[in-house]
């Protein structure tokens, strides 16, 4: 199969495109891992988003005895995420288990945070769950909050564990209530997570005191919903309607709906589970189309997914196939499989986050457990080598960073092609194909400009400049994704496409060139004399060429070509082309006289167009014109329900009153 593109100047106002994207994330802060503060930040530099898990009784061991810096277990949380913000890296804290002092009820400490012995489905038993989130979300949440409202552990100034108030420090970006709450997490039921939720989110519509929920603290915190371990949004909307409910108001439209998922093969062999597959073949698009049709106006958040390296894994990652032969090997597959998972859901427009997992193996990195070998970095405990899959990580980030992440979806399959914007308005595409067979995307069209493609490799990025031959070239898509960075856009379908250049083969740039038909387009041709229109499949179109717009307006036009037509009209010198003939006839009588000669004179002295109002006439280069008649002559190109792209439609101009051929492009 062969997909046909082309790239063309697109005239978007930059205020108002720049207007338009301004509030959508950069990929940077878009695209990220899930990982633990105690993995060291030099670790995650090129990584710029990062959800963490933090245990509730990280800062509270007794009752609103909250610390911070330290905390009880004498880590510098203030200061990590202090650091972190220096290097670019922003958290959201997935704060979840139970309160130190409520575990002791129960069998594990990941079990409903209320006293032993009340209702778990009573928003007031999660009381003290809701003033954590008030503490954390003042002290790293962007509002200032008054420091009588401020709670910390009492120690004295002189002892290492000295807490001192603060609020609106900005360090957070996000706090999610709770890790997979519907299963692993606790195994919450959609009313008990409501419950919770409707404390920690604004202190059950403030009706348990002042100083509960986030919402009293910084209602601008990104509030994230319990990631979900599975796919659907079932748990979701149960939660939801139990909020309308019990509640009487619609429910909030900034918390984040929050979801995990791990495309596996269960599903299509025979209900057992043995590998990881292409997040394709899992039906990636629908289940976020899904979702997106589901949150109507909250936004989405994907927190967990990703592949294991160990291959004896059930969540292992299927080796991905190079473009000409061989395999990527695993680690390298796993890195271009999350990449392919993040640009399928970049789409959806209210997809707010998107981290995979993990920043790191499990401790017992050589395990067959799923999941355990899931991380970019390897090695048990403390050490965090990174696995190839780090650097193509990290090389993507250094492509796309700086792009919007909303990305738009041009095709489907064979290959799949997301497009990005940055603020300047460039463009970028990554492009790949899931099956395991390499296509060839060609015939793209890009004026005068090259086009830089980019590969994200174990060794580093890898880059390349196509410089395009008569406006065309070639770029393959392969499994592992590529990039193509340019100022224009492409357009990955149908095309038609040509040059305009003189007789003589000289390009004609500023060549206003109207598309009109089933869809209306216009450009001025670019110096190399190129234009390129987008079109549909089964379209009709017409292009018509015009040029009005020199400066000069006598470029090209001397007494010499009065003589010589001149010559012509006695017979002597007939002209020996039928541009040449045409040229001649600028009163557009489709003959030669001595009228055309007065005209031309009255240009070479100073006047500024003849009496049709043209310069310049264009002829469709296909056509056979009689060297002694050439009237009368088609002006256009005409295409009835196209099927393919529809290259060389070309023109030839001619310069009126011009006829030796001395018309010179580089004079305006």
């Amino acid at each position: 199969m062969t997909l046909r593109c082309l790239l063309v100047a697109t005239c978007f106002g930059i205020v108002a495109f720049l207007q338009h994207t301004n509030a959508q994330p950069l990929i940077k802060e878009h695209f990220g891992v899930t990982s633990t503060l105690t993995v060291p930040l030099d670790k995650m530099d090129e990584i710029k988003v990062v959800r963490t898990y933090t245990s509730a009784g990280t800062f509270c061991k007794e009752p609103e005895e909250y610390m911070f810096e330290p905390t009880w277990q004498n880590f510098h949380y203030d200061q990590t995420l202090e650091d972190a913000k220096t290097r670019g890296i922003k958290f959201v804290l997935c704060i979840t288990n139970n309160m130190p002092y409520y575990a002791n009820g129960y069998t594990e400490n990941e079990n409903h945070p209320v006293p032993s012995g009340s209702s778990k489905t009573d928003p007031a038993s999660y009381v003290m769950y809701a003033k954590l989130f008030f503490q954390i979300a003042a002290r790293y949440g962007s509002k200032t909050v008054p420091d009588s409202l401020l709670k910390i552990k009492s120690y004295p100034a002189t002892d290492y564990r000295h807490q001192t108030k603060r609020s609106g420090t900005d360090l957070v970006y996000g706090i999610e209530l709770w890790n997979e709450a519907n299963k692993w997490g606790g195994n919450f039921t959609p009313q008990e997570y409501y419950a919770m939720l409707s404390a920690c989110y604004d202190g059950h519509k403030g009706i348990l005191g002042i100083g509960t929920g986030v919402m009293a603290a910084d209602p601008d915190m990104h509030f994230l919903f319990t990631g979900t371990s599975d796919h659907t949004p079932a748990y979701h909307t149960q939660v939801r309607d139990i909020w309308v409910q019990e509640r009487g108001e619609p429910f909030p439209e900034n918390i984040i709906y929050n979801f995990h998922g791990y495309f596996h093969n269960k599903a299509i062999n025979n209900n057992t589970r043995t590998t990881g597959i292409e997040p394709e073949l899992g039906g990636a698009l629908n289940i976020y189309r899904t979702w997106q049709t589901f949150a109507g106006n909250n936004k989405i958040a994907k927190t967990e997914y990703g592949y294991d390296t160990n291959p004896a894994s059930v969540q292992h990652a299927p080796l991905l196939s190079l473009p000409d032969s061989g395999m990527y090997n695993i680690h390298e597959s796993q890195a271009g499989l999350i990449l392919r998972d993040y640009h399928l859901q970049s789409v959806i427009p209210n997809f707010f986050l998107s981290t995979f997992y993990h920043v790191r193996d499990g401790n017992n990195g050589g395990s067959t457990i799923q999941y355990s070998t899931s991380g970019i970095t390897k090695g048990t405990c403390c050490n965090y080598d990174p696995k190839e899959s780090y650097f193509i990580i990290a090389g993507f980030i250094e492509i796309a960073g700086d792009y919007f992440s909303n990305g738009t979806l041009l095709g489907e399959d064979d290959p799949y092609i997301v497009e990005y914007r940055d603020a300047q308005g460039n463009y970028l595409y990554a492009v790949w194909t899931y099956i395991p067979h390499q296509f060839t995307i060609n015939d793209v069209i890009t004026a005068d400009d090259t086009v830089d493609v980019i590969m994200a490799t174990k060794n580093g990025n890898v880059y390349s400049s196509i410089v395009p031959v008569n406006g065309l070239f070639n770029v393959e898509a392969q499994q592992m994704p590529t990039y193509l960075k340019t100022n224009k856009r492409i357009h990955f379908n149908l095309a038609i496409a040509g040059t305009i250049t003189t007789e003589t083969g000289v390009p004609v740039p500023g060549v206003k060139v109207k598309l009109s038909g089933s869809r209306a387009d216009e450009m001025v041709t670019t110096k190399n004399g190129v234009y390129a229109f987008a079109a549909d499949s089964n379209a009709s179109y017409v292009v018509t060429p015009s040029k009005n717009n020199d400066i000069t307006i006598n470029n090209g036009i001397t007494s010499l070509d009065i003589s010589l037509i001149r010559r012509h009209l006695l017979g002597s010198t007939p002209l020996n082309s039928p541009y040449k003939i045409i040229a001649a006839d600028v009163n557009a009588s489709q003959s030669i006289t001595t009228v055309d000669v007065t005209l031309i004179r009255s240009v070479i002295l100073g006047k500024t167009s003849y009496p049709s109002g043209k310069l310049w006439e264009f002829v469709n280069s296909s056509e056979a014109l009689s060297p002694a008649n050439p009237f009368p002559f088609t002006r256009i190109r005409a295409f009835n329900n196209i099927t393919e792209t529809k290259i060389n439609q070309n023109f030839i101009g001619v310069k009126l009153g011009d006829v030796n051929n001395s018309w010179e492009s580089s004079i305006p």
